[in-house]
């Protein structure tokens, strides 16, 4: 498993961040009380978002209730795209992951996926959104982050491949936090 912390910095002549376009910043409220899967779960289906099994097992892992914010406070996530950053065909994890750390940014907690579908779960884009964040391992499954998808009026969170090497597609949406709030 990558652990994120010891990461590699590369420098391959690429721009960093593309900061002639705005970028979206959402304002979320973590802390908000839900102290289990189940307490998450159930609140997600409330306002329509569906939980997929994988992402239901990463929200009962220790990684991910240790992770869970006990006071409210805000936080701004940006979303980005692998072109944003310069990347022009698929690309690795970790090289996303890299260049998002040396332009400013944070990974998403663990938390930061559901309270983002639960506070926005209404203006959701089409598509999907990856949460960059510390992976969390599923068991026979390997290493797993969150992300958030919406399709003909079907919203969910899941969970996709997080290893180091895991590739993302070319014009991937996902996001980071700002560490500016």
């Amino acid at each position: 498993m990558c652990s994120w912390g010891y990461l590699q910095l590369f420098n391959q002549g690429r721009f960093i961040v593309n900061t002639s376009k705005k970028h979206n910043k959402v304002v979320v409220k973590i802390g908000t009380g839900h102290r289990t899967a189940k307490d998450i779960t159930k609140r997600l289906g409330e306002v329509g978002v569906q939980v997929c099994g994988w992402a239901f097992e990463m929200m009962k892992h220790d990684i991910f209730v240790s992770s869970l914010c006990h006071e409210p406070r805000e936080i701004r996530l940006v979303s980005f795209t692998t072109l944003d950053f310069g990347f022009l065909e698929r690309v690795s994890l970790e090289e996303v992951v890299s260049e998002v750390t040396k332009a400013g940014f944070s990974l998403c907690s663990p938390e930061d996926a559901p309270q983002f579908c639960l506070a926005h779960h209404d203006t959701m884009s089409p598509g999907t959104d990856i949460f960059l964040m510390p992976p969390i391992p599923v068991l026979g499954y390997g290493s797993r982050a969150f992300a958030s998808s919406f399709s003909d009026s079907i919203r969910m969170i899941r969970a996709v491949e997080a290893d180091s090497d895991a590739p993302l597609s070319y014009g991937q949406r996902f996001f980071v936090r700002d560490r500016s709030l």
